[in-house]
């Protein structure tokens, strides 16, 4: 027969607790309000909420989480809920778009061999610095990140990643980026501005990532961008820099070839696999190395959450 197991309500206090659905969730701590469950050889199904819940995931603190989930022997699935990140929020769902017939969770993932998850979420005044702590730069990036993001990928192969991600940065310290300084080098110490705000707009799927719009704005001109960057690391990203002959626009004699001329001698194509990226003047533009062929990038190991290995 089997055992049979129901949960009217229960109150379960977690302290220290280790958790892999896709990704590994560790220091859990916090209150589970479970509201319904329900056990049997062939089925299993809990709800319940998540009360002012702290974890670790992918080398980041959360804190004060509040979330409703559902777990059954197939998924486990949070479908609306927020959490405390670097001072400010992230919170999800994304509210549905008119063409979608229903409404994504938070975050989802299922228990198959594949393990594909999924997860849907704004970012609110996020402090930027401590999101990128690890990187080694001459001085620390700092500002505040807002935005969304949607991304759904198969966790055995990183490559089937699909991202859609609209981010701004606000009241920020950018000026220590790697891939620019030899454009800074050719820049008069006047210009030589830090970045203090910047837009990412990106789209990723089939195993590149689309930059539809990179914005990096000083107080004196601005960096436009747009490209793609491989999964393997290979970036292609064009930029121009569009008000660095702000004369143009008093001009009334043919102001768009001044346009043109100025965007030729001042448009740049930074190129190569991360780490190793070349710069030149889209005129002078070196032989571009080739491409690697990308296969399948191994994601986690074990095909289940440690809870149900073995069922």
């Amino acid at each position: 027969m089997g055992l049979t197991a129901q949960i009217q309500e229960g109150l379960l206090f977690a302290q220290d607790l280790r958790f892999e659905a896709g990704i590994q969730v560790s220091n859990i701590t916090g209150r589970l309000m479970m509201t319904k469950g329900l056990l049997t050889p062939e089925i299993a199904d809990f709800r319940g909420e998540i009360r002012n819940m702290g974890f670790s995931a992918m080398g980041q603190r959360f804190e004060n989480a509040e979330a409703s989930f559902r777990l059954t022997q197939d998924r486990f699935e949070i479908p609306k809920g927020r959490a405390r990140f670097h001072r400010g929020w992230i919170r999800g769902p994304i509210p549905k778009l008119k063409n979608e017939a229903q409404q994504r969770p938070f975050l989802s993932y299922d228990f198959s061999d594949e393990g594909p998850l999924a997860t849907s979420f704004s970012i609110e005044d996020v402090s930027l610095r401590p999101i990128l702590a690890g990187l080694r730069t001459q001085r620390p990036y700092t500002g505040r990140l807002q935005g969304r993001i949607d991304l759904s990928v198969l966790t055995t192969d990183l490559s089937t990643l699909k991202i859609k991600a609209n981010l701004g940065i606000s009241d920020g310290n950018l000026g220590d980026v790697p891939v620019f300084r030899s454009i800074y080098s050719q820049l008069k110490p006047n210009k030589r501005q830090e970045f203090n705000a910047g837009i990412l707009d990106i789209e990723g799927k089939d195993k590149v990532l689309r930059i539809k719009r990179m914005m990096l704005k000083s107080p004196i001109f601005k960096i436009e961008g747009r490209g793609q960057l491989g999964y393997d690391g290979y970036l292609t990203l064009n930029v121009d820099f569009p008000d660095l002959f702000p004369q143009a626009k008093g001009f009334f004699i043919l102001p768009e070839i001044y346009r043109v001329l100025a965007t030729t001698l001042l448009s740049y194509d930074i190129y190569g696999y991360l780490g190793d990226t070349k710069t030149g003047a889209r005129l002078f533009l070196e032989k571009r190395p080739k491409r690697r062929t990308l296969g399948p990038l191994p994601g986690r190991i074990a095909p289940y959450p440690s809870f149900l290995e073995g069922r």
